[in-house]
């Protein structure tokens, strides 16, 4: 039965060829410093061998620290420093004093092995994976979880999405997230069903090489699916579902997706505090609920107001979760810090926004810390960007708050078109605004750009816009 198939090699693993190749790469690893609690940077491509890495560091009891392999040397250097690994595997072009570089040319893959996978060899100590948040409201920050917790999660995906034998997930989206790793890899293995690992997003030929995977559910970010949303193509009969994680997911953008390949998005919400997965709407499209992430997953979830008490049906709120997936606090740093305020009482505060209906779905309308704040009227960007995106002509779009001398702040959108001709465009959203948002809530200066920040997953980061903003205003 495949476990694993590596899309661009079409090269597929079993189950019990996965259990070899894991246990002859842990062994590996072994001679390279890997012991229980023991740290190993994996900054590998997506792949077999990065899944093989990962899955080999767990089943020692070591602990995991994924790295994006595309980040400039320097960058993976400082990493290096922060996490004090015993070893990298991937990256030889790295120079970084007293640490021990392992290309996976030197690992035995496929080497005879007996059966040991991850979930049937002894267990020397617990694995860990040491993760960095995305940094989205600032610095990130270090989430060590633990193998039960990723487990645990990988299980109530499992369960939720329905998968076992004979489905297949097909995932271009980065090993080194939290996501593709608990959704994709994880959650695949604990149910018996398979993963297609994709070197990246291809948007030419995105179905085809679903299609080729035999998917039966696809694990997507936004970023994406605003792609796909402009593009030709076919979906295969047998893709039940497309998951959209790791960002908010504009309505606009669903709209498109589903007026072109019919009702197929399932809209999640997920943090790394969280071993991913937080909630999910309905599987059924018959139960969904548009522009809703859904109801709780393996978690206890609220919406309190600023006292922490549970705000009413249709009120806004901070989203706050506990479970046994919810990690009790930032490994760097101390517990009286600002950082883990965001921990107590049993509780991890999200600092995300929203709402609960009637029915109990779960809508999400922003950060609380990104919050406008206009004379003391608040804005959530997420409004804004919403109407805005509702214009063909609009591809991307960010809102954020810059600096007022009267009234504290005010609201400034940056658009990325679709295509030239910004006169009018600028006009016609203009009008735009004045039609659907409240006079406080519309932009006083809307501004074309040829590009947004944004993450490896293609999370817009409006935290890095406005940082840009205001130096630029500093410096003019």
């Amino acid at each position: 039965m495949t476990a694993l198939l590596d899309v661009p090699t079409g090269r597929r693993v079993s189950y019990g060829g996965l259990g070899a190749l894991v246990e002859t790469t842990a062994l590996s690893l072994v001679q390279h410093g890997l012991m229980p609690g023991a740290r190993v940077v994996v900054a590998l491509p997506n792949g077999l061998s990065f899944a093989v890495v990962y899955l080999a560091i767990l089943s020692r009891g070591g602990t995991a620290v994924p790295a994006n392999p595309n980040m400039p040397p320097a960058e993976l250097v400082r990493l290096i420093r922060k996490v004090d690994p015993v070893a990298v595997v991937g990256r030889p072009d790295t120079v970084a004093p007293g640490v021990t570089f392992v290309p996976t040319g030197d690992m035995a893959f496929g080497t005879p092995h007996p059966d040991l996978a991850l979930g049937r060899r002894r267990d020397p100590g617990t694995g860990h994976v040491l993760l960095f948040t995305s940094g989205t409201t600032g610095e990130p920050k270090q989430a060590l979880l633990d193998l039960p917790r990723l487990l645990y999660t990988a299980n109530v995906v499992a369960r939720h999405h329905r998968l076992g034998p004979g489905e297949v997930g097909f995932s271009p989206l980065p090993l080194f997230h939290v996501n593709a790793q608990v959704v994709g890899l994880l959650a695949a293995l604990e149910s018996g069903s398979a993963l297609a690992i994709d070197d990246r997003f291809h948007a030419h030929d995105f179905w085809e090489r679903a299609d080729a995977s035999s998917a039966t559910w696809v694990n997507a970010v936004p970023a994406i699916l605003t792609i796909l949303a402009d593009r030709t193509g076919v979906v295969p009969d047998r893709v039940r579902f497309v998951r959209s994680a790791s960002a908010p997911l504009p309505r606009p953008v669903l709209d498109r997706f589903e007026s072109k390949f019919g009702p197929l998005i399932l809209e999640t919400y997920g943090l790394t505090e969280a071993a991913s997965q937080v909630a999910a709407n309905a599987l059924d499209p018959v139960y969904r609920r548009a522009g809703s992430v859904g109801f709780p997953m393996g978690v206890r979830l609220e919406v309190v107001d600023e006292s922490g008490q549970t705000c009413p049906a249709g009120t806004e709120g901070e989203v706050r979760i506990g479970g046994p997936s919810v990690l009790d606090g930032y490994l760097d740093a101390g517990t009286g810090s600002a950082a883990n305020q965001s921990f107590r009482d049993g509780w991890f505060y999200t600092g995300d926004y929203g709402y609960r209906d009637d029915s109990g779905y779960i809508f999400l309308t922003g950060r609380v810390r990104e919050l406008i704040n206009r004379g003391g009227q608040k804005v959530a960007p997420r409004e804004v960007e919403e109407i805005l995106l509702g214009h063909p002509g609009v591809l991307q779009a960010l809102v954020i708050g810059v600096p007022d001398p009267i009234l504290g702040e005010v609201v400034q959108a940056h658009v990325v078109p679709r295509r030239s001709g910004g006169g009018r465009l600028l006009t016609e959203l203009e009008t735009l605004c004045a039609q659907h948002l409240g006079p406080y809530k519309r932009p006083t200066r809307i501004v074309l750009e040829k590009h947004l920040p944004a993450g490896p997953t293609g999370k817009l980061l409006r935290h890095v816009l406005k940082a840009q903003v205001l130096q630029a205003v500093s410096e003019g």
